[in-house]
């Protein structure tokens, strides 16, 4: 089952769950949907912060 083509399948469930584990195994973890990145890089773009957003997005090792 490829876990881009449907709904309802634990996708979001799995991706929490890896962020976890990396964390518990000392890495830096930054959990946002697709949707919510590409709104924040809009807003950035618009108000001219996107350099510091994306210098924040690089920090953590896993962006999930």
């Amino acid at each position: 089952m490829p876990l881009c083509e449907s709904l309802h399948k634990g996708k979001t469930h799995l991706a929490v769950g890896l962020a976890v584990c990396a964390i518990k195994s000392g890495y830096t973890a930054y959990f946002l949907s697709a949707h919510e990145l590409i709104s924040m890089i809009q807003e950035n773009i618009v108000s001219g912060r996107i350099h510091r957003k994306l210098k924040t997005l690089n920090k953590p090792n896993i962006l999930n």
